[in-house]
């Protein structure tokens, strides 16, 4: 089982985030180790540049977004050999928990309003 407080970090408002007792490179942590699957086929890329290996099936089946997304052509190069990668303008922490409540992950606990307002964006966002 995960530990829970890198996520719970992630999750704090930034004026809460000082004083935490919780170091901030756990949020991190939480990005890749959670969400870095060995057979992912695509890359989600957050606005910090923190990278979420996930599968494009999973987010087809949960988002008409993706599922349009990855229906459309893809360009195709034979020399590179790296999962493909979707910049998205979420941080890391809207995106992390977008996923989380995606895939069959614990999901993540919110504590004001100002934490769900930022994931609702995107989830209406992405559908």
């Amino acid at each position: 089982m995960r530990h829970p407080l890198p996520y719970i970090y992630c999750l704090m408002p930034p004026a809460f985030r000082s004083l935490s007792l919780i170091p901030p490179p756990m949020c991190q942590t939480f990005a890749y180790s959670t969400f870095d699957y060995d057979d992912a086929d695509v890359v989600l890329r957050s606005d910090g540049a923190y990278d979420f290996r996930v599968h494009k099936r999973v987010l087809s089946m949960s988002s008409p977004f993706f599922a349009t997304m990855f229906s459309l052509p893809q360009p195709t190069d034979t020399c590179d050999t790296s999962l493909p990668v979707v910049q998205m303008s979420e941080t890391s922490e809207v995106l992390g928990a977008i996923i989380a409540l995606i895939y069959p992950v614990p999901d993540p606990k919110f504590v004001s309003l100002d934490d769900v307002t930022p994931i609702l964006d995107a989830a209406f966002k992405y559908e």
